[in-house]
């Protein structure tokens, strides 16, 4: 009897190690699903870079090589991108989480076939765009398709446009940096931003000269370090390497520096207040004093004799 039950067992055994032989996943977790009766794969493709405004269109080949007919279920993620058209994939906001929302479609694959998915969005943002891995799942298993970067690049038609966010940083091509293009990027590069205000680009503390003439108009620009004081715009409180201490520029430097600043009053700049005569004027006093003090005795004697 014992040895009956023992050869059950060991049958029970060896049948459970095919089936889980035959049943393993040595890629789950990639972008394949394969055992001995067949594989699946995944791949997604799109343009290596598009134009702000055009639209993105995400295609995902799924193959299938079993013998038998499958379902599949896609998870799709990604953000910063307005939908377009996206091909029965259903939108899905994860309840109370702060992550992007994901896009889930269910997907039937024929035997021995490729089936091709695809949907489209519009990125918001210049700059590389990415679309993280998709997920698929069986019944069964769960693998995952390579992940894509798009570049969203300006339509560089030599235009600065800010109405679509072009700016020196987004668009240089269209957009160089002493052209209005509604940023101001306060940086010291001899480059005056016109959208920076006053007193923010240190280039711009110097100042635009404007001549004009019948016919035209000829505009000259200066920047700090040239080694001229352009008054009033600039002094030595914005920029000291072109307007030394006491030089007549509009501001009161305040500086102990044995130059009086003609812009200071008296008790602003201590240059400025001459040399200390206290002990000149208390010399005096006490001469005057010991004079009077001398005249008034002699008075005094005269009356007595």
């Amino acid at each position: 009897m014992k040895k009956k039950i023992w050869s059950i067992t060991l049958i029970l055994c060896l049948a459970a190690a095919a089936y889980a032989a035959n049943n393993t996943c040595p890629a789950c977790g990639g972008n394949t699903i394969t055992n001995p009766a067949g594989t699946i794969t995944a791949e997604k493709t799109a343009p290596e870079k598009i134009t702000k405004g055009e639209t993105l269109r995400v295609v995902i080949t799924i193959t299938n090589t079993y013998p038998v007919s499958m379902s599949v279920s896609l998870k799709e993620y990604f953000g910063g991108a307005n939908e377009i058209n996206m091909s029965g994939f259903k939108r899905s906001s994860p309840p109370g989480s702060s992550v992007p929302p994901y896009y889930r479609k269910t997907v039937d694959l024929p035997k021995n076939s490729q089936t091709i998915v695809s949907y489209e969005i519009e990125p918001l943002y210049y700059g590389p765009f990415m679309i993280p891995e998709t997920k698929l799942s069986t019944s069964n298993e769960t693998f995952s398709s390579n992940p894509l970067t798009v570049s969203v690049e300006c339509n560089q038609n030599k235009i600065c446009e800010p109405s679509l966010d072009e700016n020196a940083f987004t668009c240089p091509q269209d957009c160089p940096p002493d052209k209005p293009d509604s940023l101001c990027n306060p940086i010291r590069d001899k480059i005056c931003d016109p959208d920076c205000p006053p007193g923010a680009d240190p280039d711009c503390v110097t100042t635009t000269t404007t001549t004009q003439t019948r016919a035209t108009s000829t505009t000259l620009k200066y920047y700090c370090g040239d080694n001229l004081c352009h008054y009033p715009e600039e002094n030595y409180g914005n920029c000291p390497s072109d307007c030394p201490s006491g030089s007549s520029d509009g501001y009161c430097d305040k500086v102990k520096d044995r130059r009086c600043d003609p812009d200071c009053t008296a008790k602003e700049d201590p240059d400025c207040a001459g040399p200390d005569n206290t002990g000149l004027i208390i010399v005096f006093l006490f001469v005057l004093a010991l004079a009077l003090i001398i005249a008034y005795k002699k008075r005094w004697l005269k009356k007595g004799e």
